[in-house]
């Protein structure tokens, strides 16, 4: 059970950046082909081999004030929240 998060886990990784494994992903979960699909070769490679992407935090946007605004900008009315 804990093999086949983990492999899950790095297949949504990889699905981002890869085009390949994403529709081979899809066409799995659509039933349209077996499971086992993605445990060919050529898929596991590409899994295996893909940088895993580093969970980033959102940071929270800066709130907008006249003296935030680039010097362009200044004419442009703020919104206050």
């Amino acid at each position: 059970m804990r093999a086949s998060n983990l492999f899950l886990d790095r297949v949504l990784t990889v699905m981002e950046s890869d085009l390949v494994v994403a529709s081979q992903f899809l066409r799995v979960t659509a039933m349209i082909d077996p499971p086992s699909r993605l445990l060919r070769p050529s898929n596991l490679l590409r899994i295996m081999r893909a940088r895993h992407r580093e969970q980033t935090t959102i940071q929270p946007a800066i709130k907008r004030t006249r003296e935030t605004l680039p010097e362009s900008r200044q004419d442009v009315p703020v919104r206050s929240a």
